[in-house]
């Protein structure tokens, strides 16, 4: 990932990596949950130097020859689940992450922004430093952690610090789950100048600390999706009559789960976001529930999308369930029948508002 400046500060997205990368069809994929990368990256080692966070700014540390990436390190051979029951999924789902990044912990380094909320489990503050220079901080909790390599310790946990040379941002990710498919709690930290990964070490063991002894706690919501195991939506004769046969099942961060068979896998998302982003696509009725249709048959393979409001909350935003179906193998199949037979199967499992 990079940070790019935009008018609130310091916009985050995806960076750009060198790699070479092992293309397995996806139905191999589905039943393995296997990837096989290899980066090339170009990464600060002097991220865990210890930083005095009262000063005007972070200095940067110095590129050794061999610098240790996001890909370097050793896997983490953890067994699977939690590390420490603080850390499960349902408690995780209890949190309050703006909370997280609280003024009190943020005013360590500067001048804390507004909380900034990215669906259920991810929170932004676009803030400025002590010498007034833009500082950004994201945290997300429960973030899929495939292929991460530790390199670091944080509050006792193993964790990957992989500092950027280029554009002056550092990510940091807590292994808080083991096994196949792990999990943690992952950070973000961009500056105007310094060494971001001086605040990201600091904000990371402020959190893992915080979440460990003394969580802050999502306000109580009636018929919310925030708590809902998203990988029990859809018994064993939903899947079967989705996809047939014996399906695999992986849960994508806190609120995503896929279920796959050779060739073909549908999916549920639990989001929270702008009300007006269910408003396009081809009205369907599941049931008495308006919903949305969106289907796709050209590029690599036909896949179908229904969606539907869920609740509304506070401002213009809204919770939202989205069902898609993937036919990857192009069987001879309306994905969007399959698409709507899940929704339905789906609905009466919903909390009531």
């Amino acid at each position: 990932m990079s940070a790019i400046r935009g008018n609130r500060g310091f916009c985050l997205r995806e960076r750009a990596r060198l790699a070479t990368v092992l293309v397995v069809p996806r139905s191999t994929r589905l039943a393995s949950f296997a990837v096989v990368l290899t980066s090339a990256a170009v990464v600060l080692a002097g991220c865990g130097s210890s930083v005095d966070l009262a000063k005007v700014t972070f200095p940067r540390s110095t590129v050794p020859a061999a610098g240790a990436g996001s890909t370097t390190g050793t896997t983490p051979n953890l067994p699977e689940g939690p590390v420490d029951p603080a850390f499960a999924v349902d408690k995780l789902r209890q949190v309050d992450v703006c909370k997280l990044l609280d003024k009190e912990m943020l005013s360590q380094l500067g001048t804390p922004g507004e909380p900034s909320m990215a669906g259920y489990s991810k929170c932004s503050n676009y803030m400025k430093d002590k010498a007034g220079k833009k500082l950004s901080i994201s945290v997300t909790v429960g973030d899929s952690l495939l292929g991460v390599k530790a390199n670091a310790e944080i509050g006792g946990l193993q964790a990957n610090v992989d500092g950027e040379t280029i554009g002056k941002t550092c990510f940091l990710k807590v292994v808080t789950h083991g096994g196949r498919l792990p999990m943690g709690v992952s950070f973000q930290v961009a500056v105007d100048e310094g060494d971001p990964c001086a605040p990201a070490r600091r904000v990371a063991e402020q959190v893992v600390e915080r979440i460990r002894k003394q969580p802050p706690q999502r306000p109580a919501e009636p018929g919310t999706l925030a708590t809902v195991e998203p990988c029990s939506l859809l018994d064993q004769a939903g899947r079967a009559e989705a996809l047939g046969g014996e399906t695999s099942e992986r849960r994508n961060g806190l609120s995503q789960c896929t279920w796959g068979v050779s060739g073909m896998d549908v999916s549920v998302d639990l989001l929270l976001g702008s009300a007006a982003a269910n408003e396009n696509g081809e009205a369907v009725d599941l049931g008495g529930v308006k919903a949305r249709q969106r289907k796709k048959d050209e590029g690599a393979y036909p896949s179908c999308q229904i969606s539907w409001e869920h609740r509304k909350t506070a401002g213009n935003r809204a919770e939202l369930v989205r069902v898609e179906m993937n036919n990857i193998k192009k069987a001879n199949l309306d994905p969007c029948a399959k698409a709507i037979g899940v929704a339905k199967a789906v609905l009466p499992k919903l909390p009531k508002g």
